[in-house]
């Protein structure tokens, strides 16, 4: 059942004010909920515009999520899906963060793109192969996944979608410029804790690649009516399984000849 304009607003203010105040909104008491993905995205909407005009910000581009059967099959959706990333939850590598901001903290090692022209074209079928023409840089990027419900795995795919795609916070080193040379689908992920490697993965764990996810992306928002801009950032989704974050952790996402990205949690 699709929500009426009220409906979406009084979902938003709740899903705002978890955020706000730093509390858990159980699901069964909800007052209204999307229950379709067209809901769960104008929720988003409102969520983000709240966001950036509390914090006078903006957005810089786009986080990707569910980029792995595993992934959609947990979360029960068939299909990648899509936040924002906002200027005042994005940090350059280095960043301390404190886990009293966050509910929860899930550490996925990504790798970030930057544009360097638009993927506007209505009509135009992107494929991995065009998409990449129009990549400028590349960088090794952390998200942090987060959620304002108790347990963010099972509030549902539209919650976590409404909820900016649980976005809680994104770090990224350093970004160099993109070629042909880089071979992004066989670079080599270690998610390493307090020295030690915990887990690891390749490019090509998001969906086969991130020029494959990135055209998914481009392909996506001209359906709904957007489109990816020059300049935009794409964090392209998780490398390895998620991992929990917890206090005093020291954590380095290590892209080999990409490049490392570190934060650590007090």
């Amino acid at each position: 059942m699709t929500l009426t304009e009220k409906e979406l607003e009084q979902a938003c203010v709740e899903l705002f004010d978890a955020r706000t105040h730093f509390q858990q909104l159980n699901p069964e008491h909800q007052t209204f909920r999307p229950t379709n993905m067209v809901d769960a995205y104008r929720v988003q909407s409102k969520v983000v515009k709240k966001i950036l005009t509390q914090h006078q910000t903006k957005t810089l581009g786009y986080k990707i999520g569910g980029t792995n059967p595993a992934a959609r099959e947990m979360l029960g959706t068939n299909q990648p899906f899509v936040g924002h990333l906002i200027e005042h939850y994005c940090y350059p590598s280095g960043k301390h963060i404190s886990s009293n901001d966050y509910h929860v903290i899930i550490l996925e090692p990504e790798i970030a793109i930057r544009l360097s022209e638009d993927l506007s074209e209505i009509g135009q079928k992107y494929t991995p192969e065009l998409v990449a023409k129009s990549v400028a840089a590349v960088a090794p990027a952390i998200e942090i996944v987060t959620s304002s419900f108790p347990v963010w795995n099972e509030a549902g795919i539209y919650n976590l979608v409404a909820d900016n795609a649980a976005n809680g916070a994104w770090i990224h080193g350093e970004f160099i410029d993109y070629s042909d040379a880089l071979d992004l689908n066989n670079q080599s992920v270690s998610l390493v804790i307090n020295g030690k490697t915990r887990l690891k993965g390749e490019g090509k764990n998001v969906d086969g690649g991130p020029m494959i996810v990135l055209a998914w992306l481009a392909n996506f928002l001209i359906l709904n009516g957007k489109a990816l801009k020059a300049g935009d950032l794409i964090t392209t989704g998780s490398t390895t399984q998620p991992y929990p974050g917890t206090v005093n952790d020291e954590v380095i996402a290590d892209f080999g000849s990409l490049g490392k990205c570190q934060v650590s949690i007090s």
